[in-house]
């Protein structure tokens, strides 16, 4: 990618401009011109606080406009945005305040006291409609009004964001992503889902998720409006109404969510869906999913339907395969994303032949630049390969006939059952295609013993009762080492804030309840 000129990639001049609507929240239409106007506000405010180029800002706000303004400001003034999750435990927060060592935080004044617990001397600015808050002084009124024009060179290989993602280790990992590997994945972005000045995108999952974050800087490249759901609640029949009555054009959820929004749409048999492209991604893809997911695309073939693969330390996405109705059984991983490279190694460090599961290895200009202060981390997950540098994202896939990639579960998602390896995600897709079943998530325990147990997770159809669906499974699955160790139905799988399915919420609360004896591994 040539060097570019940043502030003009996101259009920020073309904003005053236009009075075309920039974000949707609660009921409020706000333009790109108002966007603007109060992100001079901010700019001149950490003008006026010593705020240099580099520094970084943290985000401490829900969903809302005033985070997509601050958003702007960082790319403006030069700054790292740090977006951290309004619903996370206070020692998390203090760990990554501390682990970035942040000096001034977006915030609201109902987070103040919060902050103030966590004893971390940082200058905060609370936001409010027209003014900002300083160390509890109003000091944005006279600036509301006053125009910024000394926006900040940024350069390609500068940090745009830093977000933290604990994966498996519990442990916040700061990912820092480079604005050469934002831009490429923008541009690829906003090509591929075919977005542009109509588009309405819908952003339900919180902005500390990378691809909701995403959403927001493909929105400032193509000038598209910004739909922020504002409901507690992520439920099918609520996200239906809001894409049907804000004429939504594109939405990103799981699979898991995504089939149970097709579930209702095909039972309430509506027509009238205005969606022009919805992804899914952040899940493994079962197989009842897959026929769910071709029976949509069959019904409302005009929506084209993706599913997109990536780490968060690999800018959002890098792979995407779009689903027809008519192909394969299996929905794999698809094609990659422009400058993306990889590799499938087996344990070895040899390339996986077809038929054969491997890790799975990333290249190219979206891999991040490292965890924010945490050399160590950072080296243990790159690999030279052949004089380029990889990724090792601790996925396992395998590689089909005709080079497809199918992802098949985490490295750490792997056990041994009677001397057999076996993979979570093998099971749950097993227990997925009983038709007893609803849903269904597995996680894995130690026993007191030592030995390793799949703890299954099921919400059962109606009138089904657990003892009728293990005989079922019993006789069914011949092979015993696939079979759960344990069966707890649920009324419901609770999800995070990002939709995905929460089974560390799951397997703690099974620990309390249930299991006593057990040390939770998932």
């Amino acid at each position: 990618m040539n060097e570019r000129n940043i502030m003009e990639f996101f259009n920020i001049e073309k904003f005053r401009q236009t009075d075309k609507i920039a974000v949707s929240y609660s009921n409020v239409e706000y333009t790109y011109s108002d966007l603007i106007k109060k992100s001079d506000m901010l700019c001149n405010i950490l003008d006026r606080n010593g705020v240099k180029k580099d520094d970084k800002i943290a985000l401490f706000l829900e969903n809302s406009f005033d985070f997509v303004v601050c958003v702007l400001t960082c790319i403006r003034m030069g700054c790292i945005c740090v977006p951290i999750d309004v619903k996370i435990p206070n020692f998390r927060l203090l760990s990554i305040l501390e682990s970035c060592n942040i000096d001034f935080i977006f915030t609201t004044s109902d987070r103040g006291p919060v902050l103030k617990k966590i004893g971390k001397s940082i200058k905060i600015l609370f936001i409010r409609d027209e003014e900002v808050l300083v160390n509890n002084k109003i000091i944005g009124c006279n600036l509301a009004n006053k125009s910024y024009q000394s926006e900040r060179e940024v350069a390609l290989t500068d940090i745009a964001y830093i977000l933290f993602t604990s994966g498996s280790t519990g442990t916040p990992k700061g990912v820092e992503i480079k604005y050469e590997s934002l831009l490429n994945y923008i541009s690829f972005t906003v090509e591929l889902l075919e977005i542009n000045s109509f588009s309405k995108i819908l952003a339900t999952s919180s902005f500390s998720f990378d691809a909701s974050l995403a959403y927001i800087y493909c929105c400032f490249n193509a000038l598209s409006q910004l739909f922020i759901y504002k409901q507690s609640f992520l439920l099918p029949r609520l996200i239906v109404y809001e894409i049907i009555s804000s004429n939504i054009s594109h939405y990103a959820c799981t699979p898991s969510f995504f089939c149970e929004l097709i579930k209702y749409i095909l039972s309430k048999d509506i027509h009238n869906i205005p969606l022009k492209c919805l992804s899914f991604g952040a899940e493994n893809v079962f197989k009842n999913q897959t026929k769910l997911i071709k029976e949509f695309k069959k019904s409302y073939d005009q929506v084209r339907v993706f599913n997109r693969y990536g780490p968060t330390e690999t800018t959002v996405a890098v792979m995407y395969y779009e689903v027809m109705y008519d192909d394969m059984d299996y929905i794999p991983l698809g094609n990659l994303y422009d400058n993306i490279q990889i590799k499938i190694l087996n344990e070895r460090g040899d390339e996986v032949k077809e038929g054969e599961i491997g890790e799975l290895y990333i290249s190219g200009i979206q891999t991040m630049k490292g965890y924010h202060n945490d050399p160590h981390l950072t080296k243990e997950v790159f690999r030279n390969i052949k004089g380029a540098v990889y990724y090792k994202t601790s996925d396992l896939v395998k590689k089909q006939s005709g080079n497809e990639i199918v992802f098949v579960g985490r490295i750490d998602d792997m056990i041994k059952k009677g001397g057999k390896r076996v993979y979570i995600s093998e099971i749950e897709n097993i227990l997925s295609s009983c038709d007893k079943i609803e849903d269904v998530v597995c996680g894995k325990c130690v026993k007191s013993t030592g030995n390793s147990v799949v703890v299954a997770f099921l919400v059962l159809k109606k009138d089904i009762c657990i003892d009728s669906v293990v005989s079922m499974l019993k006789k069914e699955i011949k092979t015993e080492y696939l079979l759960p160790d344990v069966f707890c139905v649920e009324e419901c799988i609770p999800k995070t804030s990002t939709g995905k399915k929460d089974i560390k919420k799951l397997i703690s609360n099974f620990k309390k309840r249930d299991g006593k004896n057990y040390e939770i591994l998932a």
